[in-house]
């Protein structure tokens, strides 16, 4: 929860569908928030306010062996648990919401349209971001812009970038332009401060080996924070006092690697593995 009391969290239940629980942080009052049968119910998150929590529901098939329906974006009161669907239009779509860190909008990515969807909750406008990269980007502190993965298929394959967005004039700029043209970008992350982002870089010539960058948000320069070639990252997650980011390693050439949790510290400059056995760090606020 926005104030660091309440976890909400994703529980497979006995019919093979996932339920929502809830849980204090010192462990106390473990309880189903939200049962959801067949259904799946997964990615939860708070408005900043404390006031809503999003998550994405996925109805059962009609058999026991049929797909999934795809994931639509459900709102949730904290306290009642009453939840009811973002959009009234059953065709509206979308999985991962995220609030903006002032709440006025809400960003989910529509897999089947192929594009992230950015509401705003006041006037019900939309935005349209086209991306088939599929996780929502990272927020600016104000809410206003936003970093996002796009790929773009070519003749020689396949390219990752990274663009921003900026909501209020509505405009989309190409973030990285510079260096080789296979050059791949991913996952950006925002730091609470609006100082610094961190990207992950595939090098062209390099294979599949990555690198984490740190650099300001205009991309004027980067740092390199963590480059080894044995792990993939994901998942990177800042503090919110924008001193440290967390981060997922998963050793490459494993058929089952055991996640890694890693830290790597701004004032420091250094990075170390705080967890061996771990996987989605969140920090408690």
């Amino acid at each position: 929860s926005p104030f660091g009391e309440t976890i909400i969290y994703s529980v497979l239940n006995d019919e093979n569908g996932i339920d929502l629980w809830q849980i204090n942080r010192d462990g106390s009052k473990n309880e189903m928030f939200q049962r959801c049968v067949l259904d799946r119910c997964y990615t939860p998150t708070w408005s900043p306010d404390g006031s809503q929590i999003a998550f994405s529901r996925a109805s059962a098939g009609l058999g026991p062996n049929d797909p999934l329906g795809p994931p639509r974006v459900m709102l949730a009161d904290p306290v009642s648990g009453a939840a009811v669907r973002l959009f009234a239009n059953t065709d509206k779509l979308g999985y991962d919401p995220s609030f903006s860190p002032d709440g006025r909008r809400i960003a989910m990515w529509d897999g089947v349209e192929g594009h992230l969807v950015i509401l705003d909750l006041d006037s019900g406008d939309e935005i349209i971001l086209e991306t088939q990269s599929g996780p929502v980007g990272a927020w600016s502190p104000d809410g206003n812009q936003m970093l996002f993965s796009v790929t773009n298929f070519t003749d020689q394959g396949t390219r990752n970038l990274v663009f921003l967005a900026n909501f209020d004039i509505q405009d989309v700029i190409l973030l990285l332009q510079e260096g080789d043209t296979q050059d791949q970008f991913y996952s950006p992350s925002w730091s609470p401060d609006g100082a610094w982002i961190t990207v992950k870089v595939r090098l062209a010539g390099e294979g599949i080996r990555e690198q984490v960058w740190l650099m300001p948000p205009d991309g004027s320069y980067a740092l390199v924070i963590d480059d080894d070639p044995n792990h993939t990252y994901l998942n990177f997650v800042w503090g919110p006092w924008s001193d440290g980011v967390l981060y997922q390693k998963l050793e490459l050439g494993v058929a089952f690697p055991d996640p890694q949790i890693w830290l790597y510290t701004l004032g420091e400059g250094t990075t170390r593995q705080i967890i061996a056995n771990g996987s989605s760090p969140a920090w408690l606020p």
